[in-house]
């Protein structure tokens, strides 16, 4: 696949992850889009109870029944290998490749493998783990076929620029898909988030800043907040970030991943990206403050984030 290819790639699987984060119903296809694009033949969302061991899978995609129905003899093993990628990198986006974190004699001796992987033509796994706790582990994994061979560098490539906005789009949907919670709750919550996250009604006011984008507000080299409106200081970027803002209210469901990956130069070395979700129900509207219209999500245009010149 070509760089432009590639990006091209990325940036439509991310419009897709920021989709389904307002609307869970999005994930399987998302999730099955993802499968395809780095050719693999299986994906699984999950989350396991390392206390008993028990797996819920959130999402399975082509695995057949009676497969799924033997997993759980297995789930030790697979804790064991998940954790080991965090035991061995520091960096949270760096996704576990089985072919890379085990050695040719474990994966000889692995039952998981002889069991469970080698009969459905399985030779290798790319996952990440979005929660790792002493009793809970949670990710997506993704299922190469013998007959495409183990996990490449540019296959690791791509999930990495996936990964992060993967991590984000699950906090989001998880703190706006809750059950109805108090408004001082909820402004806790989005202030523990590591990224930049604000609340904007259709006017482009500002109902609520994480203390992550009050940060970036405050600094003024990428956001500003100008007669109490959301703008930025380089006028294109400004002028976009409003026309996102103020369509959110008649978007249609379609065109919802339209502006994901809005350049926001900044007058310092740290540039940002932007994505506008709208938030397309009543219900999510009202959770997120009566007259909130969409969320507006930023952070750094590190080496991890997908960069667009939009």
């Amino acid at each position: 696949m070509s760089p432009a290819r590639a990006a091209e790639t990325s940036l439509s699987l991310v419009g897709q992850i920021y989709d389904s984060a307002l609307d869970p119903a999005l994930w399987p296809s998302t999730v099955r889009a993802i499968r395809e694009a780095m050719d693999c033949a299986t994906a699984q969302m999950f989350y396991i109870d390392t206390t008993c061991n028990r797996m819920s899978l959130l999402i399975s995609e082509g695995i057949a029944q009676e497969w799924l129905d033997c997993q759980d003899q297995h789930h030790g093993e697979i804790i064991i290998v998940s954790r080991k990628n965090t035991a061995t990198s520091f960096d949270p986006d760096a996704p576990l490749v089985v072919s890379r974190v085990l050695s040719r004699e474990d994966l000889s001796q692995s039952r998981y493998v002889a069991e469970w992987a080698r009969p459905q033509g399985l030779v290798d796994v790319i996952q990440v783990s979005f929660v790792q706790t002493p009793t809970r582990l949670g990710g997506v994994g993704f299922g190469r076929h013998e007959r495409v061979g183990e996990i490449q560098d540019r296959d690791v490539a791509l999930f990495r620029t996936l990964i992060p906005h993967l991590r984000r789009a699950v906090q989001i949907g998880d703190l706006l898909h809750m059950r109805p919670i108090k408004a001082d709750i909820l402004t806790a919550a989005l202030d523990n988030l590591s990224f930049g996250l604000l609340v904007v009604d259709s006017s482009d006011h500002i109902v609520h800043a994480s203390r992550a984008a009050q940060k970036l507000l405050d600094e003024g080299v990428s956001l500003l907040i100008v007669n109490g409106r959301l703008s930025c200081p380089d006028r294109a970027a400004a002028n976009r970030l409003t026309q996102a803002i103020r369509s959110a209210r008649t978007m249609a469901p379609a065109e919802a991943g339209g502006y994901f990956g809005i350049n926001l130069p900044s007058t310092s070395d740290a540039p940002c990206l932007a994505h506008v979700m709208p938030l397309l129900s009543d219900e999510l509207r009202q959770r997120a403050g009566a007259t909130a219209a969409a969320l507006v999500f930023v952070t750094r245009a590190d080496n991890h984030s997908l960069r667009l010149d939009c």
